[in-house]
């Protein structure tokens, strides 16, 4: 398909919020090599905005849910753990495709600065995305494991443990990968 007919196809799936397609459609016309106007920025922008918002609306009360569960001690933990992060790797993904598409194709195209601060800003927003869910991610990890020692803290306390020469435990512990 020709520039014109992808930017058209763009424009159609933006009017009937087929923000997927809006992507494909917008990446094939960004790829096209020629700088966008404002018209095709703002599709593009448009296009990703939804799809990373619609990511980012749904891991976030992922998260929520998943801190009540954790405080709950619930039994599921894991499948909601495991759910979350394959939400939290299409974001990543999403939003790497992003930044990528803008330091290959956006930048090296861009000639006024407006349009420069447009891709730069645009490119920090999504970094800043990915960052978000690290950070929460990260927390909740810990949270896990905080549980984890909480529910084996009766094997801890046991008398035959105090017998065991600790040198094996923590050479285990610090060749895991976590």
């Amino acid at each position: 398909m020709a520039r014109e007919e992808n930017l058209y196809m763009a424009r159609l799936a933006e009017e009937t919020e087929r923000y997927e397609d809006l992507v494909h459609f917008m990446r094939k016309v960004v790829e096209s090599g020629q700088e966008l106007n404002d018209e095709e920025r703002n599709l593009l922008s448009v296009g990703y905005k939804n799809i990373v918002g619609g990511f980012r609306s749904s891991w976030r009360s992922l998260a929520l849910i998943e801190q009540r569960d954790l405080d709950a001690g619930s039994l599921r933990l894991d499948l909601l753990t495991n759910y979350r992060r394959r939400l939290e790797l299409q974001l990543e993904a999403t939003c790497d495709e992003v930044t990528q598409l803008i330091d290959k194709h956006l930048l090296p195209t861009a000639t006024s600065t407006d349009c420069k601060a447009f891709y730069l800003k645009m490119k920090a927003d999504y970094c800043r995305y990915m960052s978000e869910v690290a950070q929460v991610a990260s927390w909740l990890h810990s949270q896990h494991w905080r549980l984890w020692f909480m529910g084996h803290k009766h094997f801890c306390s046991t008398p035959q443990l105090s017998n065991l020469n600790p040198m094996p435990w923590t050479t285990s512990f610090r060749h895991r990968s976590v």
